[in-house]
Formats: C-alpha cells, sequence, structure tokens
C-alpha cells in the first residue's frame, strides 16, 4: 500500500482532500501536495507514510502534524571525508521507496501531510511534448483484486494506469505553474478538463498557469502534455547556484575541518540540465536478446528449475519488435532457432514449450561452442544485441572465454 497507512494491518488511512502545487521548469517539476488524512478507527493506529520513487521522481521534504505533534523530515545527504557519515531522518532509505514512521495516530483523529517531490517529466509519444502526470498517492484509492495484483510492481504505482475511485465526501485542487523552455503551442489534458490561463509575469506564451476546470474524477490518473513549438530541438537549461551563505553558516562551515564539502558547496555550484528528444520513428526493432543456459549435469534439481523459472519470466518481459533465441549448453549446444526470430505471440509459444522440456542432460560444460556459434552471426543491422547466461558455476577455462568474449566485445554486450 501507499500513501499513509496503519503500520499493523497495511491498510490505507482514509484521504479526505488533497491539494497540488506544482511549479515545471522545463523539463523538471517541484510539486508540493498537502493532503488531509482521518483514522476513522476507534483505537490508536501506528501510521506510516509510504511513497514509491522510481528513475524520474523523488521526495526531497516530508512534514506532518498530528493533533499537537509535528514530524518533519528534509532529505539530504552530508558529503565528509568519512563516507559513512550520512544523515537521513527516514526509517527506510533506498532507491526505490521513502517510507517514514509517524508514530501514534489517535482515534478520529485528522493528519495534515505536506510532500514535496522533484521530478522530471515524461515525454508524450504522440506529439514529442512534455506529460506531467499526478503521482497517484496523493488522490483516493479503493481497492480492488485488480489492485492487488498491480502491488507488486512497486515504484510503477507512481505513474500507473490504475482505477481511482472513491464514493466518500473528497477535496482536491490542483494548481500548475508551467515555465516552458521554449514556446509553447498549446496544453492539453486526455484525462480531465482543464483550464489555462496565461501567468502574470508572462512576456511570451512559454508561461501559462493551469487549474482543473470541473470536478476531479478519482476514475483515472491525471495527465497533463505541454505542446512545445520545437519538440525536437535539443536544450541546455542552467539552474544558478545559491551565492551567498548566512554568516552563522559560513562560521559553522569554517569551524568544520573535516568536512571538505557539505551540501551548501553543492547548492553554491550551477546544475545543467541537457534534453534532447530523438525522432526513432524508422526504428524497426529495439534489440536482439540471446539466453544461453547451462545444460551440463551438475544443473540438475532445483538449479534448473529456477533457470527454467527465471527464462519464463525473461521471455514474457521481452519488449515488443525485438529478436531473441534460447541456446543450451553442456559439452554441446542446442539452440531453439537457427537465427534469432521476431518476439510474437508464436514464437513466444514455441519457446515457452522449448523451456519446459529443458532438462540438465548436456553432460560437461563447454562455453566456447555456443558463443562461436552466436559470434559467427552478424548482427543485424541497427539493433544491438545481448547476451544473458544463466549457470549455477565456472568453467575450467576461464582465461580462454573471457578473452573470447573481450575479442568480440564490439558486437555484442
Amino acid at each position: 500500500m501507499t500513501g499513509l497507512v496503519n503500520r499493523h494491518t497495511n491498510s490505507n488511512l482514509q484521504l479526505k482532500a488533497s491539494s497540488i502545487f506544482a511549479e515545471v521548469n522545463g523539463f523538471a517539476a517541484r510539486v508540493l501536495a498537502t493532503l488531509t488524512y482521518f483514522n476513522d478507527c476507534e483505537y490508536d493506529v501506528e501510521g506510516l507514510f509510504i511513497f514509491p520513487q522510481d528513475e524520474r521522481a523523488t521526495v526531497v521534504e516530508f512534514e506532518a502534524t498530528i493533533e499537537e505533534r509535528h514530524v518533519s523530515s528534509q532529505v539530504s545527504e552530508i558529503i565528509t571525508r568519512d563516507s559513512d557519515k550520512h544523515t537521513f531522518a527516514l526509517e527506510e532509505r533506498d532507491d526505490d521507496l521513502f517510507s517514514l514512521s509517524l508514530g501514534r495516530i489517535p482515534p478520529l483523529t485528522s493528519v495534515f501531510v505536506q510532500v514535496t517531490l522533484i521530478t522530471e517529466l515524461g515525454t508524450d509519444e504522440t506529439t514529442g511534448g512534455s506529460l506531467f502526470i499526478l503521482p497517484s498517492v496523493f488522490t483516493p484509492r479503493l481497492a480492488s483484486e485488480d489492485d492487488v495484483e498491480s502491488e507488486i510492481y512497486g515504484s510503477q504505482m507512481l505513474i500507473s494506469n490504475l482505477p481511482r475511485k472513491t464514493q466518500e465526501p473528497y477535496s482536491f485542487e490542483l494548481q500548475l505553474e508551467v515555465s516552458a523552455p521554449c514556446l509553447l503551442a498549446g496544453c492539453s489534458s486526455r484525462t480531465h478538463a482543464i483550464q489555462v490561463d496565461a501567468d502574470c509575469r508572462a512576456v511570451n506564451a512559454s508561461r501559462i498557469h493551469i487549474t482543473i476546470a470541473e470536478a476531479h474524477t478519482y476514475d483515472r490518473e491525471l495527465e497533463v502534455v505541454l505542446h512545445l513549438s520545437h519538440p525536437f530541438d535539443p536544450y541546455v537549461l542552467i539552474e544558478e547556484g545559491k551565492k551567498d551563505l548566512s554568516v552563522a553558516r559560513r562560521i559553522e562551515k569554517m569551524e568544520s575541518e573535516n568536512q571538505s564539502d557539505s551540501i551548501e558547496d553543492f547548492h553554491k555550484k550551477a546544475a545543467i540540465m541537457i534534453n534532447y528528444t530523438p525522432r526513432l520513428s524508422n526504428l524497426v526493432a529495439v534489440g536482439e536478446y540471446i539466453f544461453l543456459v547451462d545444460r551440463s549435469g551438475s544443473m540438475s534439481g532445483d538449479h534448473i528449475f529456477y533457470a527454467k523459472e527465471t527464462l519464463i519470466l525473461c521471455l514474457k518481459s521481452l519488449p515488443t519488435n525485438c529478436y531473441f533465441n534460447i541456446i543450451g549448453f553442456g559439452s554441446y549446444y542446442r539452440s531453439l532457432f537457427q537465427e534469432s526470430q521476431p518476439y510474437n505471440e508464436t514464437t513466444l509459444g514455441k519457446a515457452c514449450a522449448y523451456v519446459h522440456k529443458m532438462r540438465a542432460d548436456l553432460g560437461g560444460t563447454n562455453l566456447l561452442l555456443p558463443l562461436e556459434f552466436i559470434f559467427e552471426k552478424p548482427t543485424k543491422h541497427g539493433i544491438g544485441r545481448t547476451v544473458f547466461m544463466v549457470t549455477d558455476g565456472g568453467v575450467s577455462n576461464t582465461v580462454e572465454v573471457v578473452d573470447f568474449i573481450r575479442r568480440n566485445s564490439y558486437t555484442t554486450r
């Protein structure tokens, strides 16, 4: 579950209201979400706020108020000579999850939460424009059987197509301030009716103000597309650093002899964002993927069982418009196809049937033979070739194998 949850039951606390203020600057956005939750239980619960992060978004500030108690966290990292001296106010910290405990929440009590998020805008595949998607954590969600399966995808919940429905009273506000990198050719939303006005500080059509034009519905994600006048041009955006520190901070910095490079030093430096959206209309396939599977005698039992499970998962996760092949090896090798085939329903069915019949029945471990078979095939024009090897151990001629792969590394990853 995501948002504010009951730690012991993993159930969501009721989201009563959300107010979203977002500033889009170029191809990034700073989102401030003010959320009101309510504990409708007649007993205390322990609150845990969970936000799934991905490569596009991260939480930078968090505040919560429960009655007279105030919880705050500014996510930062102090860089010192001792690399172990990192300070986090978080209960858990990894690349995919922001998780912070709020402690005891009394019965029939409101919890006021402010979350500040930095996110990179996506690219609309149809127009090439910038795509702003409101994270699903900031709108109410009614769990269903379909949602349970979707929970396993972790950070993908941030930008998803899960339905959002609620029958509870709920208020929603959105203000989106846009400062585009170039003149805007328009603005639209495929999901909601929006109102677009010129920014009061605007001197041209690159600055606009966006709000919701009608009552917010919760059956879909809120998306806004910014149509750039020149979407495929390269852009360089420069963010100037902070010029001066306060006197107190400068004194504190001078007294800290052991601190070689603080976060304030980092903030003083300018940052540059380079954005380029290439035209890929002539793209035929996204890649060639070859699965090299150890079928020697040592792979019998659980090893071959797990290898087959892994292969099925990988096969069903391949992108469309790619090529693939499966090669089993031992004392000799067996290839599913003589050469990599296009990925479609027919070839996937053949591959799954082939994997189910695989056994650890090919004797020893001769890795050079299948590698020679792979490398003697020319790569397909404009398509990168990647080989995944699934094995339980090593080979006796390790140096020879590594040297052979190195000599062919210009064709295959």
